[in-house]
């Protein structure tokens, strides 16, 4: 646990709850990617966090803020490279922000996209706060990076070199032209490889700045994305909400159990596996449960409702996909599940939604 520490923004609740947040790991496999192509064992990193690299590339898979913290300061103890923020940041796709990436590719503009990532940016392996302000120039926006607590400003360097370089990298593939910075500023000293934030954004840099400020043109942030498609980032928004929503910290066992399940669309677990990862065996897990008036199987079949009637509502997947996505390996099975739920068959609420959108 976290030590005792006193907070000028809430006390020890403030600082507690940051160490107990959940964050997903799309960006760790990555990380120990380049590392062990600088010569650093994956092994060693991973030592005393209680990771392993099987969790880390497991789809779904959330670590505690405290371990990411603990793989991160291990990492930047190792690493040959004192700019090993940018060089990671600079290898990133739109993927490696996980759901949100998707959700960011679709959308209509850049603007768009950031806007969706200023609100959503924890449903990513994000370690920082990310805002999006408006600037004093009417022609540009910036996009802020603050550090979750003060006691994380040894880190500080490294993550936000991480997220704004990519965002230069993420844009490439995704705009006819790459939406590189206006300016960049930092609220650290000027580091002695400070020659690499130059080739790494291309434009005016500042330190010891009284924000970690990453600013745009508009008209650059305007122009459309090349995957843009509307439905599909309608879609990657509710998934990133329905996320964020069960990414809040909780200790009640009906939240954890939420939250495995949450995190492995397609393949939802059993309570046997669930409970595994809990370090508990299932009958403990379902004692837990009942003291909380629910049951496993209650808390599967109400995610499986709401995931089915999101992808009825906002996709055009077939039946048989959709069936897939909600953990069910028949079709039958699927239809007379969502019967059971709503009263009516899938096809009958989709044209049913459809129709109230269209009146």
């Amino acid at each position: 646990m976290a030590p005792r520490h006193a907070s000028p923004s809430g006390g020890f609740d403030v600082y507690r709850g940051i160490y107990l947040k959940r964050i997903p790991t799309y960006s760790f496999p990555l990380m120990l990617s380049i590392a062990e192509e600088l010569g650093i064992g994956r092994d060693t990193i991973l030592d005393n966090t209680s990771l392993s690299l099987a969790k880390l590339e497991q789809d779904g898979t959330l670590i505690s803020f405290l371990q990411a913290l603990k793989f991160l300061r291990r990492l930047l103890k190792l690493s040959p490279r004192p700019d090993i923020g940018l060089l990671i940041g600079s290898r990133y796709q739109i993927s490696t922000y996980g759901m949100l990436g998707y959700a960011m590719m679709s959308c209509p503009t850049w603007l768009d996209a950031l806007q969706l990532a200023g609100n959503y940016h924890r449903a990513a392996s994000s370690l920082v706060h990310i805002e999006v302000s408006p600037s004093a120039s009417p022609e540009t926006l910036a996009l802020l990076a603050k550090p979750f607590y003060p006691d994380l400003r040894d880190i500080e360097p490294f993550t936000v070199e991480k997220v704004f370089a990519s965002l230069v990298a993420v844009s490439r593939p995704l705009l006819p032209r790459p939406a590189l910075p206006r300016s960049v500023s930092f609220a650290y000293p000027q580091p002695a490889y400070a020659a690499e934030y130059e080739t790494t954004f291309g434009c005016p840099v500042q330190f010891d700045a009284p924000e970690n400020r990453f600013e745009w043109d508009l008209e650059l942030l305007s122009q459309p994305l090349l995957l843009a498609n509307k439905v599909s980032a309608e879609m990657g928004r509710k998934l990133c909400q329905d996320f964020m929503s069960q990414h809040q910290v909780e200790n009640s066992w009906s939240r954890k159990v939420s939250d495995i399940l949450m995190g492995a669309p397609g393949r939802l677990p059993d309570m046997e596996q669930v409970a595994s990862q809990l370090h508990l065996s299932s009958r403990t897990l379902r004692r837990n449960l009942r003291l909380e008036n629910i049951t496993f199987q209650t808390l599967s079949d109400t995610l499986r409702h709401d995931m089915s009637k999101r992808y009825l509502q906002n996709s055009r997947l077939n039946l048989d996909e959709i069936a897939h996505l909600v953990g069910f390996t028949e079709t039958t099975n699927f239809r007379r599940a969502f019967r059971r739920w709503e009263g009516q068959p899938p096809a009958k609420y989709r044209r049913r939604m459809q129709a109230q959108v269209l009146s």
